[in-house]
């Protein structure tokens, strides 16, 4: 079964007279100054997450260097387990 589609005739509609028209040029010149000032604004803020998680990356390998394979810091000597611990 397949659709037959009818012609249809239309008629433009003439813009009434006294009411407000907004202009291509108007609409174009707003879009592009609402996007210069998101991206003023939006850059910004990414360029901040991205310092900020760069940091915390770097701050977790140092922590990752000093604590080391073993999960001990480096250096420090092996507190005692089980009874042989002193009770004072």
């Amino acid at each position: 079964m397949t659709a037959q589609l009818r012609p249809v005739c239309t008629r433009t509609i003439p813009p009434m007279s006294g009411c407000m028209t907004m202009d291509r040029a108007n609409t174009d010149g707003m879009g592009r100054l609402i996007r210069i000032a998101l991206a003023l604004y939006l850059i910004p803020a990414l360029v901040a997450v991205l310092v900020v998680g760069a940091v915390g990356m770097l701050v977790l390998a140092a922590a990752r260097l000093f604590v080391g394979p073993g999960g001990r810091a480096n250096g420090w000597p092996d507190l005692p387990t089980g009874t042989d611990l002193p009770l004072s």
